[in-house]
């Protein structure tokens, strides 16, 4: 009786470890087209072709995308401020 009742516990802990490390869907998902008529996409008239670094810059929170004529920057925290070019 006792190695049955232990059995049982840990077959219980154990679907409920392995359930919490389980992969899961994304909390939200969007299309591109909602992400365009929610003015959340920010599209840049630059070829991507010509991407060449990415920088991010711990000490002071942002990205740098250094491209062949042009360098922008934005910020890692505060993700609704538009990237400088």
């Amino acid at each position: 009786m006792y190695r049955l009742v232990t059995a049982v516990l840990l077959a219980h802990l154990g679907a409920s470890f392995t359930g919490a490390w389980r992969a899961s869907q994304p909390r939200l998902q969007f299309t591109h087209s909602e992400l365009i008529q929610n003015g959340r996409l920010l599209t840049l008239p630059l070829v991507a072709g010509d991407m060449q670094y990415l920088l991010p810059d711990e000490d002071r929170k942002r990205l740098y995308v250094a491209m062949k004529d042009n360098l922008l920057s934005t910020s890692l925290d505060d993700i609704t401020q538009n990237p400088r070019k």
